[in-house]
């Protein structure tokens, strides 16, 4: 569970075998956290007990870093020995890639916590919280935010019992100050997992169909993420402030779905291409190229 959460005092019971009689109201969102600390109600959790609540070892994380260095490495290795990397060990280094980003992100992240910081103060009434849905173009916006990482304004905590998965928590200063690093983020990030398909290049195929179905699907997963943006940086521009239909029907639904597509067909490719490895991609690396002491 983890973060602020609003919580309504109870009545002990008179049997005493129940020790928390206390209701949980809503989670506290970036601008309740705000007010309560203009008016000197709240006080930020300090450091060291964040790091109280962590239960993550960072022995086990950085015995999971040198698995992932080590595999790298390993890629690395091949590819200068010129030694073939199979498809499933291309898409493995994909997500091996996105493990260590992700590592690197959440490196401070408490772990597994289950206890809110309980707040017992009361709230002036808001209104027009988040975005509801009305119209389909209100239900494209909606997927358009959830894909660009602005799905905050979709979310009423005020109506919840705990915090959704994807509720980032960011703070707008106004309702006009948008998110753009989140956004450029996330396509950046997008980008890169679909960078390391290009080595596909070097690797050996079964077919000639195959192959084509692997570059096209590694075209479109480098490009999709900039695709999708363009309703973004359009609605940011000074020129234009309005965002088509079919711009969000394409950036929603379509791209989304042909993105999906492409990373099973790589998935299928790669399970396909186990049946039909060359002698070489069994070959071991030598490392006494690289370290004539070993």
């Amino acid at each position: 569970m983890g973060g602020y959460h609003l919580f309504q005092r109870g009545i002990p019971p008179l049997d005493g075998k129940h020790d928390d009689y206390d209701t949980p109201i809503h989670p506290l969102d970036p601008f309740d956290v705000k007010y309560l600390l203009d008016v000197g109600k709240l006080t930020l959790i300090r450091s060291n007990e964040l790091d109280d609540k962590c239960k993550g070892d960072w022995v086990a994380k950085l015995l999971v870093l040198s698995q992932i260095i080590w595999f790298f490495v390993q890629c690395i290795g091949r590819v200068l020995q010129r030694l073939p990397l199979s498809e499933l060990e291309i898409i493995t280094f994909a997500y091996t890639l996105m493990n260590l980003i992700i590592y690197a992100v959440w490196w401070e992240k408490p772990y597994q916590v289950s206890e809110p910081v309980r707040v017992y103060e009361h709230l002036p009434a808001r209104a027009n919280l988040c975005q509801e849905e009305g119209s389909m173009i209100d239900l494209l916006h909606m997927l358009y935010a959830y894909i660009t990482g602005d799905q905050d304004e979709w979310t009423n905590l005020r109506k919840r019992l705990s915090t959704p998965s994807f509720y980032t928590g960011r703070f707008r200063f106004s309702e006009k100050d948008g998110d753009s690093w989140t956004t450029l983020t996330l396509a950046s990030t997008a980008i890169a997992f679909g960078l390391p398909h290009i080595l596909g290049i070097l690797s050996p195929f079964s077919s000639t169909m195959l192959q084509i179905l692997w570059n096209m699907s590694t075209i479109f997963m480098c490009a999709a993420p900039l695709i999708i943006l363009i309703p973004f940086l359009r609605s940011k521009g000074r020129r234009h402030k309005t965002v088509t239909a079919w711009m969000m029907v394409l950036s929603a639904i379509a791209l989304p779905s042909i993105y999906v597509m492409c990373r099973l067909i790589t998935l299928m490719i790669a399970a396909l291409s186990l049946r039909n490895l060359p002698p070489k991609a069994f070959h071991n690396i030598e490392w006494s190229r690289f370290f004539p002491h070993i």
